[in-house]
């Protein structure tokens, strides 16, 4: 039966696109997590594609991979 199945050529694959592509990527770095999801909510309904840290540590290993283009930190939380 797997002749019967057509075959997909790699040169023809569908190109992954990220989900955020054009979108201004924010990340959120808060440790109050009601705060954090309020505002990620408030961005993602305004079109932004927010991430949420939720400590210092952690919001420079994100920053690092996600390459934000801006920061909202909590500059009073911890590590």
């Amino acid at each position: 039966r797997n002749a019967a199945l057509p075959r997909r050529d790699p040169a023809r694959a569908p190109t992954v696109v990220p989900l955020d592509r054009g979108r201004v990527r924010v990340l959120i770095a808060e440790d109050n997590a009601d705060a954090a999801a309020s505002l990620s909510m408030l961005l993602e309904l305004s079109g932004y594609a927010p991430a949420i840290a939720p400590d210092g540590q952690a919001a420079c290993e994100m920053a690092a991979v996600l390459r934000p283009h801006a920061i909202v930190f909590d500059i009073g939380m911890p590590k």
